[in-house]
């Protein structure tokens, strides 16, 4: 019970103490001294010592040690309206004057005029001195008050010259540090000694009054002594009365300034010094109205029907005597009877004789003062801590009350017997419930069975408990109805509102106990009514049903609404009646009842807003402005006119005097309703935007989604319509404050409550707010003029209000930047290798994926930044309201790399999603991360915002367990599970919105951050100028053109180190699509690989001494800052080539000489695009390839090696040339056409330095014959190559279903025409021809062309490869006669040579050959020539196996034969496989275990069954020679 609270159920036994700051004291310590005090609240009477005295010793604490003084410190002086209850509430009315000095501000700062403080010797000595003179002056001033004290708070005394201290009224208190666990206890127990001492005077001067007015009546001249004892009968009555002048009314001319006659500097310093004193005279003592120090918490009402207590000392009357109407009872209006200073009307003066003695009117008003003053006297008992001595007092009291239907004093003393037992049951002291609290004993023995079955239930059930607390507990409920009973009861007497509504809330207070310790009257009930405890475990259960605890929920709620006040203003005051709404907004929250707990505060908070907005109409009207003038317009003129830069000059506020107690009551109010504010979950002290500042908000993005979470929470919770007008009501109750936070968090907090919380996506949710758009613009506008005005009244930007809509951000995305500027990402293994480096056509190999030739993804180059280059952000901004939202700063938030954000401003359309954009310039590289924007709204704070890309919006949870307030209480619950071990008593929190509970479903939130990535600064390449006249060039077929190109370096710092160029032309597209086709053969596809990789449109030309220094080329490729580079490109025409693209990929790599590229790397790309006509030259039109039986005929040889010299040609004799060139060449026509307009020299080469050389007219068709070479193959079946490496594998399977013998043709057909191809060369040449004969005479020739004869257009038949192969085996046939190195060809009749057959094996295996032999006559018909049996005769077979033949050997077959006849023979042989030759068995075992041991595994026959599988099975060959044996048979020369 460290805090003062009317409506504690002992709260009439508490003493009232006033503590005042005396001397130079600042806040924070006079607040630290005044916890100390509050420490010891409750003072034993068995710590107090007796005073000495005799006649002080009816209070004495000796005679009741266990009792307790309670102490209820106060630091204001009660309202006039509270001291006008007093006797009948005595607790109301101060006793103990308590003055804070701060003793570490007395040695060192002087104090009180140099007059009075003169005769010190010290500064420390002058101010003891001072504050003695202080307290003297409080004496004088608070003459009513019984204990005046000055506490030296932290007072050190020298231990050198120690300076005496006043004996009386003074005390020091040494610092915490020095102070002992009794130190604050022996203090208070001194206070209370003197307390109890000077109660003795308070008492006597009670038992001599003969009468005590009830509260709300017209009162006499005399209500008590003072002092001195004097009774109402003496002549000093009207001193009597001077010192009870609190009861009397304020005068009704009142100042209408708030701070009276006090100028600026007074009113702004009152409450830091003690109090200001009456001009008139003290509120306790003679010539005193009693008022409160410094300004109300609530303003004055006048004429209107608004009253309340004065506003300054100045306001209350200095004497009875200057008003005629000074009563002061709540309930009254002044009427005729108000009596004045020493007055008593004529009708108190008489004195009736009729009903004189016993039983007569005379002796019942005296037997009704008697009790009454037993009563007040017990009241002091009670205060004193002797609960027994009050007890038997009220008992005597309340007797004599009810025999003379005294309803009012009945029911004070029941109150207070009930006090006194609820005491005695806190001290654990046993009592006897007395016979005054027993209800009215019913008759009938039923009623006595009911009696006593319940006392027998109540046993059973708490056996434990003792009888006494049980009795009480009985008849608990039924005695404080009794005394409502009387207060309300219709009679002469009637209390007024404010204690009848303040008992009313401390019986149910005492129910609610009762109800919350399940209806015992333990140990946990009297620490709740005794000591205001309410911790977690006594919250009651929404859940279930209490029906069997008594008193019930909904009883002591119809009881507590007994007390809600009247709509009659004439009644109370506004500050009465926010105090009672408070009360009874507590006993609702603490049943859980939180919706009428809502409905209550809602009441409050319209009277507080009525008592607001009449009191800054009245300080309006104060500085000569208009009342009905708004917000900003009052307070500019009453910056003007008062001088105050703190925005609260219309109350005459100082700084800090709107406390943080404002902040929570209205948190907690929007908790309650379940408003959508900022941060739900956050404390409600902290809800002000005051406070957000020292706080620091959270705005990470883990924060920002709770956050998000808590308010779709809130909005579950809770009508719309009901938040809309609590926020109204807020804004209005801050501007009459007037409160510039508030009325910033207030108003946002209407705008976010009135929008929808979620993210639209593109086709669906529904965003718009439930306000019209024109309150939406008052309530911008509001916002911004509100800020405007802080900022001109120099508080800076922290009073700032938060945007309303967190999914303000709805993407980020990079501006692209131009194509000449995107970096292209590329790794090092995309860069040319050793092979790729060698070639001359382009850097990188164009069957490995090029990806410089690869358009760069646009989601790649987007996520990729330049340092020191200008970025440009897409920013997505949503605003889902029906207003304009104007955005003084929007930047971009980034992590990592260092970058400079670019600030710039937008104004955002009413409900739309707008593009805005915002700049950049990262300074280093790095890892770069855009996790939002920071954006000042006007009139909002300044705060970040992350990305959310996804639609996202709260589902309504379906489960019956999440509706409601069941969640609530089941999270409150955890919570109090979880705190059981926590020393700290948790706080229930005000609603399920304060709690932090997320009970909104939906898709899963998540902010998303954008990764770019920072590189290096890098150059920037232009090409400046090329050779080619508007980049455009016309070739002929098979020509080559060099032109050049000049790139210029456009950066000033950054060089170009790395240089790559690539080369795109018409013909690549359709040569590509041919690639991809799944139809073509692998000889097309060879073909189209072949014209990619080396006849390539264009290419780079790399010059000899380049190539001699290394093999890179890009080592030697270098462009300095703001330098110039020529590169050599060269163009080949062929057919379809109409355009083509240099692409330059550069870089700034910053690699020394033999380091390594980085595994990661970007480029920036430099195109030049060219034009280009081609033109036909030289035509193939067709081929034919003859064999040629025999040798090569001179002129043929003669013509085809012109370029010798002709001795040589002389020399070279024919038969060199037959045995040079018989049987190895064959014949190969050419029928090349001349397309071009102009003659044309075109020379063929063969091998052998053989050379043709024609010249063709334009238009002609010329023959070209060339001798080419026979060619023999070792495998001319073997699988066609691919010059991709992507096709290069070990085993290809033919695509197109064809048969084995097709396959093997095809494959036959492609070998020899690569050999052919490879074995023959064309060039062209254009003749030099004089334009004289077709233009002008005399004028110059044209110039040289030469290029290439396109020669891959031949395509081979069976026959002409039957023409141009040399078969594997080799058979010559041949006639040896009587010498056998000479062959001959003439043979006489019967005479016997040998014929000879040689077969040569070339292949690379072994075979194994069966020979035939056929004889045949020449120029017969095949039946006549076959028939040689009686012609030709022979030794041996013709047919015969020969031997196994090894590979590359030659074997020879001698047969004997003889011509019976004339006649010309011939001879043909053909050789056939007998078998296939297989490798043994132990070869290829060797072989496999050859792998085994080098750790291979052992190869598999995977090759040969490929190869079966294309060419078929391996079949037996045949083989016949090429030429037969021709001989002649003659006959014999004679002899």
């Amino acid at each position: 019970m460290p805090r003062s609270d009317p409506f504690l159920p002992v709260s009439p036994a508490q003493v009232k103490v006033l503590v005042l700051p005396v001397g130079p004291v600042h806040r924070d310590r006079f607040a630290s001294f005044l916890e100390r005090l509050k420490g010891e609240y409750a003072v034993h009477l068995r710590d107090v010592s007796a005073d000495s005295r005799p006649n002080r010793n009816m209070f004495s604490p000796l005679a009741f040690p266990d009792g307790v003084i309670f102490y209820d410190l106060t630091t204001h002086v009660p309202q006039p309206s509270h001291l006008a209850l007093c006797p009948f509430d005595l607790y109301r009315e101060p006793l103990v004057i308590l003055a804070l000095a701060d003793g570490a501000a007395i040695k060192n700062v002087a104090f009180g005029s140099k007059r009075q403080s003169a005769a010190g010797r010290s500064i420390e000595e002058r101010n003891i001195r001072t504050l003695y003179q202080e307290l003297e002056e409080l004496r004088d001033t608070y003459t009513k008050v019984l204990v005046h004290r000055v506490l030296i708070f932290d007072y050190e005394p020298s231990p050198d010259t120690p300076i005496p201290m006043p004996d009386e009224g003074m005390a020091t208190v040494p610092p915490v540090a020095q102070s002992k666990r009794t130190t604050m206890k022996a203090v208070m127990a001194d206070v209370s000694s003197l307390l109890l001492a000077e109660m003795n005077t308070l008492a006597r001067s009670f038992d001599a009054m003969s009468y005590i007015e009830s509260p709300g009546q017209a009162m006499g001249s005399v209500f008590r002594p003072n002092g001195n004892g004097i009774d109402d009968n003496s002549s000093s009555s009207s001193t009597v009365a001077s010192r009870r002048n609190s009861q009397f009314t304020l005068p009704t001319h009142r100042s209408s300034s708030v701070g009276g006659g006090m100028s600026p500097v007074d009113r702004s310093q009152a409450r830091m010094s003690m109090p200001m004193p009456f001009k008139g005279g003290s509120p306790f003592g003679s010539g005193s109205a009693g008022s409160t120090p410094g300004r109300p918490s609530t303003p004055v009402r006048s004429a209107s029907g608004l009253s309340g207590p004065a506003t300054n000392f100045d306001d209350i009357a200095g004497g009875a005597a200057d008003s005629a109407s000074n009563l002061s009872s709540p309930d009254r209006a002044t009427s005729p009877a108000d009596l004045g200073d020493g007055y008593r009307s004529q009708s108190q003066d008489r004195i009736s004789v009729q009903g004189f003695g016993p039983g007569g009117l005379n002796e019942r008003w005296r037997n009704k003062g008697k009790s009454r003053v037993t009563i007040v006297v017990a009241s002091l008992y009670l205060q004193a801590g002797r609960w027994t001595d009050a007890l038997k007092e009220l008992i005597e009291g309340a007797t004599v009350s009810r025999s003379i239907n005294d309803h009012l004093w009945h029911g004070k003393a029941l109150e207070l017997i009930v006090v006194c037992l609820l005491l005695l049951s806190w001290a654990d002291i046993e009592f006897q419930v007395p016979s005054i609290c027993l209800p009215p004993p019913e008759k009938g023995s039923a009623a006595q069975a009911a009696a006593l079955a319940l006392d027998a239930a109540a046993e059973k059930a708490r056996p434990n408990q003792p009888k006494w607390l049980r009795n009480l507990q009985q008849i608990l409920p039924d005695l404080l109805d009794r005394i409502l009973g009387l207060y309300t009861r219709i009679s002469g007497e009637n209390l007024p509102p404010l204690p009848l509504a303040e008992a009313t809330i401390r019986f149910c207070n005492i129910l609610t106990a009762l109800h919350l310790s399940d209806g015992a009257l333990d140990r946990q009930f009297l620490e709740m009514v005794v000591e205001g405890k309410y911790d977690g475990s006594s919250k009651v259960s929404t859940l279930t049903p209490r029906l069997s605890v008594t008193p019930s929920r909904a009883l002591i709620t119809t009881i507590l609404f007994r007390a809600f006040p009247s709509s009659i203003t004439e009644l109370l005051t506004t500050t009465d009646r926010i105090v009672i709404l408070s009360g009874i907004a507590a006993v609702l929250g603490r049943l859980g009842y939180r919706r009428k707990k809502a409905m209550v505060v809602r009441e409050l908070m319209s009277v507080l807003i009525g008592g607001l907005v009449e009191a800054r109409t009245r300080g309006a009207a104060e500085v000569g402005i208009h009342p009905a003038a708004g917000l900003v317009t009052q307070n500019n003129g009453l910056l003007q006119h008062s001088g105050h830069a703190n925005g609260a000059a219309a109350l005459d506020l100082a700084e800090g005097d709107i406390e943080s107690g404002v902040d929570a009551f209205l948190g907690m109010l929007l908790k309650t309703y379940g408003v959508v504010e900022f941060e739900p979950s956050a404390n409600v002290a902290s809800t002000s935007g005051k406070d957000s500042e020292k706080q620091g908000i959270d705005d990470s993005n883990a924060a920002i989604v709770a956050r998000i979470r808590e308010q779709a929470t809130s909005r579950l919770f809770g009508m719309s319509g009901n938040k809309l007008n609590l926020l109204r009501a807020c804004i209005n109750f801050s501007e009459a404050l007037p409160d510039f936070a508030g009325v910033l968090k207030f108003s946002s907090d209407l705008l976010r409550t009135a929008g929808s919380g979620i993210a639209p996506g593109s086709r669906r949710g529904d965003a718009a707010p439930i306000i019209t758009k024109e309150e939406q613009v008052r309530l911008v506008t509001n916002i911004a003029k509100t800020s405007n005005l802080s900022r001109r009244l120099g508080l800076g930007d922290n009073l700032a209000a938060e945007y309303w809509d967190e999914f303000l951000l709805r993407g980020v995305k990079v501006e692209p930047a131009p194509a000449a500027c995107q970096p292209i990402a590329h790794t090092r293994s995309e860069l040319p290798g050793k092979a790729a480096a060698a070639r001359t056509s382009q850097d990188v190999d164009p069957f490995i994926h090029n990806s410089f030739l690869k358009p760069s993804e646009k989601a790649v180059v987007e996520q990729i930044l330049v340092a020191q280059e200008p970025t440009t952000f897409r920013l997505t901004l949503q605003n889902p309201y029906d207003i304009e939202v104007e955005i003084e700063s929007i930047r971009i938030e980034t992590d990592g790399a260092d970058f400079e954000a670019y600030a710039d401003s937008a104004v955002l359309g009413p409900y739309r999603t707008q593009i805005v954009k915002v700049g950049g310039v990262p300074q280093a590289a790095g890892a770069l991360h855009i996790t939002g924007a920071v954006v000042r709204v006007r009139g909002c704070r300044e705060r970040r915002f992350p990305i959310f890309t996804q639609p996202w919006s709260p589902e309504r949870p379906e489960k019956i367990k999440q509706i409601g307030m069941a969640p609530f209480a089941q999270y409150e619950q955890q919570s109090s599970t979880q705190e059981k071990g926590s020393s700290e008593i948790p706080v229930a929190p005000a609603s399920p919105t304060g709690t932090g509970l997320q009970l909104a479903g939906g898709p899963p939130l998540k902010a998303e951050n954008i990764s770019l990535n920072v590189i290096p600064a890098q150059p920037m390449v232009v090409v400046e100028s090329t050779t080619l006249p508007q980049s455009s060039v016309m070739v002929l077929e098979g020509e080559r053109q060099v032109f050049s190109v000049t790139l210029k370096n456009l950066s000033a710092t950054t060089p170009v180190d790395f240089l790559l160029f690539s080369f795109q032309d018409s013909t690549q597209a359709s040569i590509q699509a041919a690639l991809s086709s799944r139809d073509a053969s692998p000889a097309e596809l060879y073909e189209y690989e072949l014209i990619l990789a080396k006849k390539q449109a264009l290419r780079l030309r790399t010059s000899r001494s380049e190539k001699d220094k290394s093999t890179n080329n890009n080592n030697n490729r270098y462009i300095g800052p703001g330098a110039t580079a020529t590169f050599d490109f060269e163009i080949l025409g062929k057919p379809g080539l109409t355009s083509g693209t240099i692409q330059v990929d550069y870089a700034h790599l910053d690699t020394a000489a033999g380091e390594d590229v980085a595994a990661k790397f970007y480029t920036r790309q430099v195109s030049l695009h060219l034009t280009v006509t081609v033109n036909a030259s030289i035509e193939v039109a067709r081929m034919d390839v003859l064999p040629l039986h025999g040798s090569i005929p001179k002129p043929l040889w003669d013509r085809c090696h012109e370029v010798t010299s002709t001795e040589s040609i002389e020399t070279e004799s024919s038969k060199s040339i037959e045995e040079q060139t018989r049987d190895k060449y064959c014949l190969l026509l050419l029928d090349l056409r001349n397309a071009w307009p102009s003659q044309m020299r075109v020379e063929l080469g063969a091998e052998d330095g053989m050379m043709v050389t024609e010249h063709i007219l334009p238009g002609n068709t010329s023959r070209v014959i060339v001798p080419l070479k026979r060619i023999y193959l070792e495998d001319p079946h073997a699988s066609i190559p691919a010059l991709n490496p992507a096709r290069q594998r070990q085993f290809v399977v033919s695509t197109g279903k064809i048969s084995p013998d097709m396959e093997r043709t095809n494959r036959e057909a492609f070998w020899y025409r690569e050999k052919i191809l490879d074995a023959l060369q064309g060039a062209w040449t254009t003749a030099t021809t004089p334009t004289g004969g077709v233009g002008h005479a005399g004028s110059l020739s044209s110039p040289h062309r030469h290029g290439s004869v396109e020669l891959r257009s031949i395509r081979l038949t069976s026959r002409m490869i039957e023409a141009v192969k040399v078969d594997e085996v080799g058979i010559d046939v041949a006639i040896e006669g009587r010498d056998p190195q000479k062959s001959t060809r003439v043979v006489h009749v019967d005479d016997f040579v040998h014929l000879r057959v040689r077969v040569t094996n070339r292949t690379a295996q072994p075979l194994y050959p069966t020979l035939r032999l056929m004889p045949a006559l020449c120029h017969r018909p095949l039946n006549v020539a076959l028939d040689f049996t009686r012609k030709f005769a022979w030794n041996g077979a013709l047919q015969q196996t020969l031997p196994l033949l090894d590979a590359r050997a030659t074997t020879e077959v001698r047969l004997g034969v003889t011509a019976l006849c004339r006649g010309e023979f011939e001879v043909t042989a053909s050789v056939e496989e007998t078998r296939l030759w297989v490798p043994k068995e132990k070869d290829d075992k060797d072989a496999k275990d050859a792998d085994t041991k080098e750790g291979r595994r052992p190869r598999s026959n995977t090759e040969t069954l490929l190869r079966d599988t294309m060419l078929g099975p391996r079949e037996r060959r045949i083989w016949h020679s090429r030429t037969p044996c021709h001989f002649v048979v003659v006959d014999a020369p004679s002899k």
